[in-house]
C-alpha cells in the first residue's frame, strides 16, 4: 500500500469522526446484529463490521481490499475503539455470508427507521428491492 500522507491521515479521521454519529443515529449496526447476531466469540459484530464497510465506501470509494489498512490510517482504532485487524478478508466475508439471506429485511427496516429518525417521507427514500437470480 502506498504511503499515505500526514494531512491525507487528519482528513479521513475528521470525516469519520462526522460520520460515525450520522451512521449511529441510522441504527445499522444495531439493526443488522439484532437480525443477524454474530457469535458470541467474534470480537467484531456483523452489525459492526457492516457500518465500518459503509464508512469505507464513503470515505474511500475504492474495491473492498486491504480494509484494515484503510481503517489503520482512517482512524477506526481512535474514533471506534477497534483494532484495525479485525477488519480482515476472513471477517468481513463472514459477515457478508452471514447477512446475505436478510438483506431485504435489512433493507426495508433500516428504510423506516431512517424516515422515522429523520423524518423522510417513505417516498423520498432510494430503495431498490434486490433482484433474485
Amino acid at each position: 500500500m502506498e504511503h499515505i500522507p500526514e494531512d491525507k491521515i487528519k482528513y479521513f479521521s475528521k470525516s469519520l469522526v462526522l460520520l460515525k454519529p450520522l451512521l449511529k443515529k441510522m441504527k445499522i449496526a444495531e439493526i443488522i446484529d439484532c437480525i443477524s447476531p454474530a457469535d458470541e466469540q467474534q470480537l467484531l459484530s456483523h452489525g459492526k463490521t457492516i457500518e465500518i464497510l459503509i464508512a469505507n465506501r464513503l470515505l474511500s470509494p475504492q474495491p473492498l481490499y486491504r480494509v484494515g489498512e484503510w481503517a489503520m490510517h482512517a482512524g477506526i482504532k481512535e474514533v471506534y475503539g477497534i483494532n484495525p485487524s479485525l477488519l480482515n478478508d476472513d471477517r468481513i466475508g463472514n459477515t457478508l455470508d452471514a447477512i446475505n439471506g436478510f438483506r431485504s429485511n435489512i433493507k426495508s427496516q433500516i428504510a423506516m427507521h431512517v424516515s422515522k429518525s429523520f423524518q423522510v417521507p417513505l417516498n423520498q427514500i432510494h430503495y431498490r428491492k434486490s433482484l433474485k437470480s
